[in-house]
């Protein structure tokens, strides 16, 4: 009987340990270069938010199949909005959840892949600050998608440098009618940007 119950047991333990010898986490960093819509990247100035290249930090991890050249993947970034012009300046964020997959194109030391990701993406209040006077906008919430190019290589035994980039819609779904006043409204625009990290990634066994 106690020999039975060793049966599960012992093949729980080694599933785990192969699943754990494909787990690898990571530290990201890089640039988020928005691309639309024009009220993003159009000078404050203008009558924008004046973004272009924003830094983000994050976190990565890896977890292979057996067999299959397809990794799934999990990620959490927080990207840094900022601008300055003509005495007005501008803040916020954007954190994002994603998961996905990445599929190996050619065995190696150097192995590049191809990405899709679907992410969660918080939008979190704008602060605008002019003169001594500070104005914030609502935060929101939408379902955005993510694909792209990458390359992961060996930097040590345990250690790999993944080099990605992606393209990212961040509000692919949840848009939602803007309020213009005077019983105006405008359709929400898609938010766009490319996205260039850097990821170290440690194998945990």
């Amino acid at each position: 009987m106690k020999k039975l119950l060793l049966i599960p047991i012992m093949i729980l333990l080694s599933s785990t340990f192969i699943f754990a010898q494909g787990l690898k986490l990571g530290l990201s960093g890089g640039i988020s270069s928005f691309q639309a819509p024009d009220y993003y990247t159009e000078k404050i100035s203008d009558g924008g938010l004046g973004l272009g290249s924003e830094l983000h930090i994050g976190g990565k991890a890896k977890l292979s199949l057996p067999v299959l050249p397809l990794k799934i993947v999990g990620s959490v970034y927080y990207t840094m909005l900022g601008s300055e012009d003509s005495g007005i300046e501008i803040s916020g964020s954007i954190l994002s959840l994603g998961v996905g997959g990445e599929w190996k194109l050619i065995p190696g030391p150097l192995a590049p892949y191809l990405a899709l990701d679907i992410n969660f993406n918080s939008f979190g209040e704008m602060e605008t600050k002019v003169n001594s006077s500070t104005f914030k906008s609502d935060s929101f919430s939408r379902v955005g998608l993510g694909v792209g190019l990458g390359a992961e290589f060996t930097l040590l035994p345990k250690v790999d440098v993944d080099i990605s980039a992606k393209y990212h819609f961040y509000n692919l779904l949840g848009k939602e009618e803007i309020d213009l006043g005077n019983s105006l409204t405008s359709d929400e625009k898609s938010i766009t940007a490319l996205m260039f990290s850097a990821t170290f990634m440690f194998s945990l066994l």
